[in-house]
């Protein structure tokens, strides 16, 4: 027959408590410990990743910020030419003044093409938020308005990327409801003052004619009192004339 070790019942209770308190170690006390360890090690990959998410968007729509300081700067540069045309306006007359409203129009066109860039840089930030949010769910219909917003903000409120979410929205409104739309009034303010200059041309240019009609008029006028004098001193050469012929 087969023959067992003996080992006494005490030895054998001793060993199986030893491993349940090991188990029991590690359900209750290490597991959970390692189970904080993992959502720790998850909560900061995921904050390495929302930072370097970041960081791309950011360094993406400096590209763009970049641009737009530079024409906001042009753009003031134009502001002020045009405030000298203006000092220069106010005692200008004739074809001075017709010149300097020329130079007037030619700055305030050059404005315009100002703020139509500035509409093309915002509208690729836009492209950049929009990107960002399309992951979120975020619909947009073609005027780039948000179509879902409440829905999807619902959706994420419990959420840990809810904050960030707020954030692309508040950023993408901004500009979209704020900078895009000061930018378009900007551009219809610069056209009717062009309107505006192109209105004073036309009253310049009729006080010149007016100016040159006067003139005219008195040379014509002087030209007949000058006829009409050189016809009356001939009429009275000749009746002096005829005088002196019928006293022979």
């Amino acid at each position: 027959g087969h023959s067992f070790p003996t080992r006494r019942s005490s030895d054998l209770f001793k060993e199986v408590f030893a491993k349940v308190e090991e188990y029991l170690d590690l359900t209750f006390d290490k597991i959970p410990g390692l189970e904080n360890d993992w959502l720790e090690l998850n909560n900061k990959i995921k904050e390495h990743q929302d930072k370097l998410e970041e960081l791309a968007r950011q360094r993406a729509l400096d590209l763009y910020l970049n641009k737009i300081k530079d024409i906001e700067n042009e753009y003031d540069k134009l502001a002020d030419r045009l405030d000298i045309v203006d000092i220069k306006l106010k005692h200008a007359f004739g074809k001075e003044k017709l010149d300097l409203l020329d130079e007037q129009i030619a700055i305030l066109d050059e404005q315009k093409k100002k703020q139509e860039q500035l509409k093309q840089e915002y509208k690729s930030m836009l492209g950049v938020y929009t990107v960002d949010l399309q992951g979120f769910g975020i619909n947009f219909d073609s005027k780039g308005d948000i179509t879902n917003l409440d829905e999807i903000l619902n959706k994420h409120i419990d959420s840990a990327n809810y904050e960030k979410l707020k954030k692309l929205v508040d950023e993408y409104l901004e500009i979209q409801r704020d900078k895009l739309p000061d930018v378009e009034k900007e551009w219809e303010s610069l056209n009717s003052q062009i309107k505006d200059v192109y209105r004073e041309q036309l009253e310049v240019v009729k006080d010149i004619e007016d100016e040159i009609t006067a003139v005219y008029k008195r040379q014509v006028k002087d030209r007949i009192d000058l006829i009409n004098k050189e016809l009356d001193e001939r009429l009275e050469a000749d009746r002096k004339s005829t005088r002196l012929n019928s006293s022979h």
